[in-house]
């Protein structure tokens, strides 16, 4: 009886070591990460970003995850493109923000060369409620005539964030730092059957 409860134990470990190995696998590896706060900034602004890009489309999704009782509006995603990168097309889920290519005066964080916002200026400007509301998300296309050496990590890793119309009347400029679910998901699945394997081959033997 105990080796037929081991035995299904294992099997039951494997089979769900599979389901999360085979989920981690279909899951493209874009690059994933939250707002991080920077001393100096208020702390009051929140978000999730995720940068993708398939073939010449690159994807940028922003989530304004700030605190209902701090309200805000996300307003601007400022970044980095290769030197040399044309643009060719830009789309919005939120047709009040437009697409600036040039030198991007980012104060605190240095100039960037690529600007996401709804004023035209990472400063923001005009009405704050134009941007990214506590809950929502805001999906972002740019169509690009080449690569040009662009890649998610690079674009991800230049990224600045500003929020505006906080309840309190304030503001909050931040930066992105990435969580990597998709690697995480696969080094739990990899342990998870190795741990299965091992068990099973005790299972099997001789005593």
């Amino acid at each position: 009886m105990p080796k037929f409860i081991n035995r299904k134990f294992v099997l039951s470990l494997m089979v769900f070591a599979a389901l999360v190995l085979g989920g981690a696998m279909s899951v493209k590896a874009d690059v994933v990460g939250i707002c991080t706060d920077v001393p100096g900034q208020s702390g009051l602004g929140a978000c999730n970003k995720t940068v993708n890009i398939t073939g010449n489309l690159l994807t940028i999704t922003l989530t304004n995850t700030s605190p209902a009782a701090n309200g805000g509006f996300l307003t601007a995603d400022a970044f980095n493109l290769t030197a040399g990168t044309i643009v060719t097309n830009f789309t919005t889920s939120n047709p009040n923000f437009g697409f600036t290519l040039g030198t991007i005066n980012s104060s605190p964080f240095p100039d960037r060369n690529a600007l996401i916002s709804t004023s035209g200026a990472f400063e923001g400007g005009g009405s704050p409620s134009l941007g990214i509301g506590v809950g929502q998300t805001v999906i972002f296309t740019l169509t690009l005539a080449s690569l040009n050496g662009n890649t998610e990590a690079s674009i991800f890793n230049s990224e600045a964030i500003r929020f505006r119309g906080f309840t309190d009347g304030g503001s909050d400029k931040a930066l992105v730092t990435s969580v990597p679910e998709p690697a995480s998901m696969l080094l739990l699945g990899t342990a998870l059957i190795g741990l299965a394997g091992t068990a099973r081959r005790k299972l099997k033997a001789p005593k």
